[in-house]
């Protein structure tokens, strides 16, 4: 068995800010992949005594047992009266519970308190409000749930909200996309702190990518589009779908819609949130998506023609814009 040169000498505490009803992934996965790494570590210790490097202590308000949002129940061996002052790595995970934990004073005060001894702070998706509440993210970039990401912003002006990435690192304090992506981030601390091997090793055992290709947007525009099919501009998105093959016209929108063009850009624009050329955009990179998916064999050329796109490199242009990988790559790996 071969021994790392390079073995810790120390190892490092992060501190797990849970609730009640908080998203279980969030903490579950993130702690698997640090005790991963520890057990790879720990094969390639040569000393009777073998160690982790990770200690990881689960806190509460209240010591005791958190039910998540899944139902799933946790224990929290620590409350705030018997936590450390002092971590390595704070982390703080979201889910439907941080609402009622991100007006709790007693909660928030803990975390300023604790953030100002850490290393690094970190919340898992939704748990960017709590670090929001208590002034961490203020003129920062920060990533939370593509579902928030607009509550986020309205609620806190100055935050700097990215939508489309998987993770943000600010100075000290990180932040990520929705749920799986604490795993993301957790590979991303474990390659700091140990090294890319040791991160690969874990992401193989794991099976998930040390580095996912994309981002958090190649998943959620779909669900959003559904959401928004309900409103006004309804019937003007459905059409969009059922056309995309087409070479489409805001006049053509606007004559579905019943209004004149610059009324239309205007309310289309106003409800939807982007202009009709982007949504119809999104919509080809979307079946693109869908069709490399589906589809065994199907060549560039007939999906560029299906989905509207002018030519392939057009095609390949855009998607990687929009999905931050080559449409084959994608096709591979997903």
């Amino acid at each position: 068995m071969t021994v790392i040169p390079s073995l810790p000498k120390s190892f490092h505490r992060i501190g797990f800010l849970v609730y009640q009803d908080a998203q279980a992934l969030d903490i579950t996965g993130p702690m698997d992949v640090f005790q991963a790494a520890n057990d790879r570590l720990r094969e390639k210790q040569n000393s009777a005594a073998k160690r982790n490097f990770y200690k990881i202590d689960l806190i509460a308000k209240c010591a005791g047992e958190i039910v998540t949002s899944s139902g799933i129940s946790l224990l929290a061996p620590i409350g705030f009266e018997k936590a450390r002052t002092r971590y390595d790595t704070l982390m703080i995970a979201g889910g439907p519970g941080m609402f009622e934990a991100s007006t709790d004073q007693e909660t928030i005060k803990w975390i300023k308190m604790i953030h100002k001894n850490t290393k690094r702070t970190v919340s898992i998706c939704s748990g960017a409000f709590l670090l929001a509440e208590a002034g961490i993210l203020n003129d920062r970039r920060a990533a939370t749930h593509w579902l928030a990401c607009d509550l986020l912003a309205s609620r806190f002006s100055d935050i700097r909200v990215s939508r489309d990435e998987i993770y943000v690192q600010d100075g000290k304090v990180f932040s990520t996309a929705g749920v799986t992506a604490g795993i993301d981030l957790a590979l991303a601390l474990v390659e700091q702190d140990l090294g890319r091997k040791i991160a690969l090793e874990v992401a193989r055992l794991l099976v998930v990518y040390l580095k996912r290709p994309g981002s958090q947007s190649q998943f959620s525009w779909p669900l959003m589009a559904q959401t928004m099919m309900g409103g006004s501009m309804g019937d003007v998105m459905r059409w969009i779908l059922n056309n995309l093959g087409k070479k489409i016209k805001v006049e053509d929108l606007a004559q579905v819609a019943g209004m004149s063009p610059r009324s239309f850009a205007r309310r289309f624009r106003s409800e939807v949130g982007e202009t009709p050329a982007k949504f119809i955009e999104k919509a080809r990179v979307e079946s693109v998506r869908l069709l490399l998916e589906e589809k065994k064999d199907i060549s560039l050329g007939h999906i560029a023609r299906v989905v509207g796109f002018t030519s392939v490199e057009h095609l390949q242009r855009t998607f990687i814009r929009h999905m931050g990988v080559d449409p084959r790559n994608y096709e591979a790996h997903f």
